[in-house]
């Protein structure tokens, strides 16, 4: 078997899959994880690990009993590596549509009020996409997480953006970003002027709550638990309609009330004790990518 040579500027195939099995097992969270993806055993992993620390001359990553974890040069790798895979892609996608016009309807599924969130992207995903491919339909909607994941999996939408809840085992999904949502109340409810000082001092059962239903609630915080649900909401503008009604206590992105005209008037209720993170992901059909989609999910990843 020969030895890797350090990497001196130019890149072999051998180099890149040493950088695809490098990234798979990022992804995977660790070597074992990565086995069954790779399809190979455990000492191979390894010595493609290995082989790339030799060509690379640094350390990628910590293992052992401590378990999997990435060294600051590792984590650049991994950002060099992705980058690197994307151009490829992307350049045997170009290659492939030299001989064939990129045409169709594209159906895409969001959920409402991300428009407001610096973080997401999709304004611009969409100027590049129709600018490499302007013979493409775009057909977008506006749905609640569930029917964006019913639409994906019943072939209604191609692409879905959705609040993740859940994990469904025919959907493939892509993290995008995260949001961070906090318990709002507006002026004049009693606590928009006197504002509890800890968590114990707030009487959840006191109050009525609006939102989504508190059934399927996995990553609330517990005293909201105990709110009574009074209203339940299909969207954010609905949401914030009744914490605005001054009735309701519920939760909102930041994001989205800082795009409100009346914005002054709704208040975060102890914000660093009550808030949840939503997951903002796409969703596809795993398995089911056809050319046009696999398109817009490179430009998604640029």
């Amino acid at each position: 078997m020969s030895v890797p040579k350090k990497f001196r500027g130019k890149i072999t195939g051998s180099d890149v899959r040493l950088v695809k099995v490098f990234c798979t097992i990022v992804e995977c969270g660790g070597f074992a994880a990565a086995e069954p993806v790779l399809q190979v055993g455990l000492p191979a992993i390894s010595r493609c690990v290995s082989d790339l620390e030799v060509r690379t001359g640094v350390t990628v990553c910590r293992r052992g009993k401590a378990g999997f974890a990435l060294t600051e040069q590792g984590l650049r790798l991994y950002d060099y590596g992705k980058r690197l895979l994307l151009d490829i892609e992307r350049f045997e996608q170009e290659i492939s549509s030299l001989n064939a016009e990129v045409s169709g309807t594209l159906r895409l599924a969001v959920v409402d009020a991300l428009i407001t969130d610096k973080s997401f992207r999709l304004t611009e995903v969409i100027n590049n996409f129709c600018t490499l491919y302007p013979d493409v339909i775009l057909n977008l909607s506006s749905k609640t997480t569930e029917e964006v994941e019913a639409g994906v999996i019943n072939d209604e939408f191609d692409v879905g953006i959705i609040f993740k809840r859940r994990t469904i085992d025919k959907i493939e999904y892509k993290f995008l970003h995260s949001e961070v949502n906090h318990l709002y109340c507006a002026l004049g409810h009693e606590l928009f002027d006197k504002p509890p000082a800890s968590s114990g001092d707030l009487q959840p059962q006191k109050y009525n709550f609006c939102g989504y239903d508190l059934k399927g609630a996995t990553r609330l915080p517990e005293i909201v638990k105990s709110f009574k649900q009074k209203a339940i909401v299909e969207n954010m503008e609905l949401a914030a309609t009744l914490i605005g009604s001054s009735c309701y206590l519920g939760f909102l992105p930041t994001h989205y009330v800082d795009s409100l005209w009346r914005k002054n008037d709704y208040k975060k209720i102890l914000p660093s004790e009550i808030q949840f993170i939503n997951s903002i992901e796409m969703i596809t059909l795993k398995g089911q990518a056809s050319q046009l989609v696999q398109k817009f999910l490179l430009c998604m990843q640029e």
